[in-house]
């Protein structure tokens, strides 16, 4: 929403699927991007258990800086 206030709209959803994760990246106008990962995505929807979402350094520090 912060972005979008500030007119960096999304410009991208990007997705990759792989054998050991899966990874998600908006990216912004401002050549910015906010990245999760999520490993063991696929033994996970296979077992049907939980999926475990971590955000990259840069992302995690976005949220931090956000939430003070």
């Amino acid at each position: 929403r912060r972005r979008r206030a500030e007119g960096l709209s999304r410009v991208a959803l990007v997705a990759s699927v792989g054998d050991r994760e899966a990874r998600i990246a908006f990216r912004y106008a401002d050549g910015s991007e906010l990245v999760l990962r999520f490993p063991g995505f696929a033994r996970g929807v296979r077992r049907g258990g939980d999926l475990l979402a971590v955000p990259d350094r840069a992302t995690f520090e976005a949220i931090r800086a956000l939430s003070q």
